[in-house]
Parts: C-alpha cells; structure tokens; sequence
C-alpha cells in the first residue's frame, strides 16, 4: 500500500488544525511541516496532532546532532527527517535513535545530487525524493527524478513530495512499492476548497489500488 501524507507547512498551528480537520480523513499521515515546527516547537504540533489518530511524519530536516533532534520524536511520531547533505555521523546517530524509539529515519534530498545516496553507509528507512519550490520553478520534475532513482537504486523505501497534484499522483504510483509516501502540501492546504481537493487525490489513490 502506498500511502498518502498530508504536509502542514504552516507558521500558525491554528492555521494547520483547520485544515487538518477538514481533510484528515482523506490522508494515511499527517506532516508537521519545517516552518509549523519552527514556528511552534515540536512538542506543541505533536500533542495538537494527536487527536487525529494518524501517524505523524515530523519533518524536522536534521543537519546536525542528529541523535539529540531525533529524540524530538514522540509518539505518535512514526516518520521523521534527516538532510542527506548532513555528515554521515548525524545521519547515522539519528537513524540509530530513531530505530530506538520505532520510528521510520527519512533520508531527505533536497539540494543533493542523487549520487548522495550511495555515498550514505547507513540503513535509513526511506530516502525522501523532494524537489523544493525553487527548484519546480526552474523545471525540475518529480516524475523523473523518481525514474532515475528507481534505475539506480531499485526498490529502495521513498518518499515523495514536491509540487504533487493528482495529475503527477497518477504518473508517480507505477513507480512506486509498497510502504513508500506520497506528501502533498499546497495542492490542499492553499486550495480554495481543501476538502474537495483532498477527496479528489484519495480517489486517484483508490483508482489505482
């Protein structure tokens, strides 16, 4: 089963909630974003998420200290992210703290040549394929990055997000496996109507099962 993961990158938690209750029901995973963290504190996004009774993917996109800011995730925290431009060391102190706790370490791209990957000695849980907004604005496409991913690197667990909207959904499950993470942001959390965008990319996920 792929599943589907709702991104809450919001500066106002009260902003996240709202959205997060109109549309909850359509998603696998709830994402407390970099900025909601930030803005917020970890603490306070997941004791405001838990309700909802979804597995959280803290997106904390660590760079270092990697086994301090893994300990950030409480459950019910089962994802959470650290940047593969980080130092080996981090990497691998946050995975290993994260497999303490059983939470899934994400190896996030952003900024990284593929080839960063295979560099990484460390069994991260999922590599997460993100292409950043600045990078969609020049051209980069999701939908091939992934491509070139699964030619090198087989059937590694992903994550991916970036700009995703049914459309690109519909191009990217073929390429995916089971357990991997599709994350969509602003395709809800920015639409005039969030809900009925939510029920529309449900659908394209239940298209395809």
């Amino acid at each position: 089963m792929v599943y589907v993961s709702l991104a809450l990158d919001f500066i106002d938690l009260n902003d996240a909630l709202k959205i997060a209750e109109k549309c909850y029901r359509f998603f696998d995973i709830l994402e407390a974003g970099t900025p909601l963290i930030k803005a917020e504190g970890s603490k306070r996004c997941i004791d405001a998420l838990r309700k909802f009774n979804l597995p959280i993917y803290l997106d904390l996109k660590t760079v270092d200290v990697g086994g301090l800011e893994a300990l950030l995730s409480a459950d019910p925290v089962r994802y959470a992210t650290v940047l593969a431009l980080s130092d080996e060391s981090t990497i691998r102190d946050f995975h290993n703290v994260c497999k303490s706790k059983g939470v899934y370490s994400v190896m996030d791209t952003i900024r990284c040549n593929i080839n960063r990957i295979g560099e990484i000695d460390v069994p991260v849980d999922y590599v997460a394929i993100h292409l950043g907004v600045d990078e969609r604005r020049v051209g980069g496409d999701i939908v091939s990055v992934v491509k070139i991913f699964r030619s090198v690197y087989g059937d590694r667990r992903l994550a991916v997000g970036g700009g995703l909207s049914p459309e690109k959904i519909s191009n990217l499950l073929p390429l995916l496996r089971g357990d991997d993470i599709l994350i969509v942001g602003s395709y809800v959390s920015r639409s005039s109507n969030p809900e009925e965008s939510a029920k529309q990319l449900r659908g394209v996920m239940d298209e395809f099962i």
